[in-house]
């Protein structure tokens, strides 16, 4: 039977373990309770700051170096050991005075001695750097790197813990999404140096000041989520109470920060969703409550929404109409209709370009209904860029016929800012030999105010290839007058929501009225659009405006009609 090692420093077994990193032991329970290590390797005052001394016939050095917390359950895994002689596996916690807080590990084999005795024969070793590892790995898996916060793999784990208490105990909780408003103009306008400590000031204050019990997290960008579970018992009073901690939210966004000596506020939408509901899972109820803050946006920002389940409806249908729009535009289901633009005189002058479009399937689909999704979902530049072949197909045709009308081409920002965009125009127009001076883009007040000096530099370079702009939707926007001067504008074109009011309403005439005068001394070509009425014409034309565009004249028609009713040889003469 094996008998403990003498407890030599100049053993063989010292000399060979005295290299060796962690401890090599032999721990002793005796049964009159006392405990002693009869051997330990030289590694022990590296792991314990204890000598092999010390511990020789009491181990209660060695025990005062323990974590506190880990001492019970040490003893415990000893007692088991020593019980069933299975052997001893246990990771722990050391104080030490030099070294700190240390992770250690130990295994031993259990012998039981002839008088009753447990000898332990085992070996202990630092853990620390891979449980600092792990820990580290743990940080970067589970919390957001800028914030501190929880990402999103530990609120949906947090999600899906909430769900099962709820459903347990017959309680409701709720999920919110905290989107900032406006966050991209202070990254623009200040760097994202500024808008990260902005972002880390805000994770804080909502983690710091909310209950202790809601979990505050960050998606990402400028995206909060917060868990607040339980609320109540019942679904009204949790939604009660959800309204007034998104309340609270908004009005912790809304203190102003502090970078730097200057005061930044901020401001929220704020999407919410109740649960449990039924059997949904935690990336549902984050969907929902994403869906709800959308909502909650389109509202006007700074708002509340909770979700309902018309919410789903709409969005599966608005996803349905992108995929449809997809498929419209690689089949050829998207058609170009034209508007005829007449002078004051009622001679046409040009016409303006439109997308229709008819599916199969759902018959008529309004512009105002699809070009929006395609705009959210970047479809807008093959759509635009379709739009825009034709049109210089159209042009060509004109040109080469003698006819001298011009063609108006909406433009949508994304379009306008792709690097090639003006590398498109001109590969359009010589592809067709469209000349370009009876171009016009119809472009919105937003793309004038966003970068500013990009869309200057892009507007002159199309100038010069002869295409002329017109500022569609006048006076719906950020009106100025400043880049009326600054830009190569050729035409502004007053919004019909404008034109329908001049005859009855005193403060839409005296403001169709305003537009006139200041384009009239800039020497800007106004076309007013929407015209349905003669009194609405009559309104124009009294007041100076170039051209008339609306259901009073021509409704929109297909392009190819439109061009053959204008492409007709002129009949001869009689004899």
């Amino acid at each position: 039977m094996l008998q403990p090692v003498p407890a030599s420093g100049d053993s063989l077994l010292d000399a060979l373990t005295r290299y060796v990193p962690g401890v090599i032991y032999q721990f002793r329970h005796d049964p009159d309770g006392r405990s002693s290590f009869p051997f330990a390797s030289q590694g022990l005052r590296e792991l314990f700051g204890i000598t092999p001394q010390s511990v020789l016939n009491d181990a209660e050095p060695f025990f005062r170096c323990i974590h506190p917390e880990d001492m019970p359950i040490l003893r415990a895994a000893f007692r088991t050991s020593a019980r069933t002689l299975a052997p001893w596996d246990q990771e722990f916690r050391v104080v030490l005075p030099a070294r700190g807080l240390r992770w250690l590990h130990g295994r031993a084999q259990p012998q039981r001695l002839d008088d009753g005795s447990v000898l332990w024969h085992g070996f202990i070793s630092d853990t620390s750097e891979r449980r600092q590892a792990e820990a580290r790995l743990h940080q970067l898996a589970h919390y957001d790197s800028l914030t501190g916060l929880p990402n999103r793999r530990l609120l949906l784990e947090r999600i899906a813990q909430a769900l099962s208490a709820l459903r347990r105990h017959a309680q409701v909780g709720a999920l919110m999404f905290v989107d900032l408003d406006n966050f991209k103009q202070i990254n623009d306008a200040r760097g994202h140096g500024v808008g990260d400590r902005l972002l880390c000031q805000l994770g804080a204050r909502l983690a710091r000041e909310l209950r202790t019990e809601d979990v505050v997290a960050r998606l990402g960008g400028d995206e909060f989520i917060v868990l607040a579970a339980p609320l109540a018992t019942e679904a009204d009073a949790a939604g009660r109470n959800a309204r007034a901690l998104a309340d609270k939210l908004r009005e912790l966004l809304a203190r102003p920060c502090d970078i730097d000596g200057v005061r930044y506020a901020s401001s929220g939408s704020v999407g919410i969703t109740l649960f449990p509901k039924g059997e949904e899972s935690a990336e549902d109820l984050l969907r929902e409550a994403d869906i709800a803050m959308h909502r909650a946006k389109a509202g006007g920002r700074n708002r509340i929404a909770f979700f309902e389940a018309e919410m789903q409806a709409e969005v599966e249908e608005r996803l349905a109409l992108e995929q449809d729009l997809r498929r419209a535009l690689v089949a050829g289901g998207i058609e170009v209709h034209v508007q005829t633009q007449y002078d004051v005189q009622g001679r046409e002058i040009g016409g303006e370009l439109l997308a229709r479009w008819l599916d199969p399937v759902r018959g008529p689909v309004s512009p105002a209904r699809f070009i929006p999704v395609a705009e959210e979902t970047g479809l807008i530049v093959a759509l635009g860029d379709f739009v825009l072949r034709r049109a210089c197909q159209a042009l060509a045709r004109l040109q080469r016929a003698g006819n001298g009308l011009q063609l108006s081409v909406n433009v949508s920002p994304h379009q306008f800012r792709r690097d090639d965009f003006v590398v498109c125009v001109r590969d359009s127009l010589r592809g067709t030999g469209a000349d370009a001076r009876g171009l016009v883009f119809e472009v919105t007040e937003g793309l004038l105010i966003d970068d500013w000096q990009d869309t200057l530099a892009r507007m002159q370079e199309l100038a010069s290839l002869g295409v002329r702009f017109s500022i569609d939707d006048f006076g719906t926007g950020y009106s100025s007058l400043a880049y009326l001067k600054k830009l190569p504008l050729y035409e502004l074109k007053i919004d019909r929501s404008f034109v329908a009011d001049v005859a009855e309403d005193a403060s839409g005439a005296a403001i169709v009225q305003a537009i006139l005068s200041v384009a009239g001394h800039l020497g800007l070509h106004v076309v007013g659009e929407g015209v349905e009425t003669p009194a609405q014409a009559e309104f124009l034309r009294a007041h100076g405006c170039h051209a008339l565009q609306g259901f009073l004249f021509d409704r929109p028609q297909p392009i190819s009609d439109w061009l053959d009713r204008r492409l007709q040889p002129l009949p001869l003469a009689a004899d």
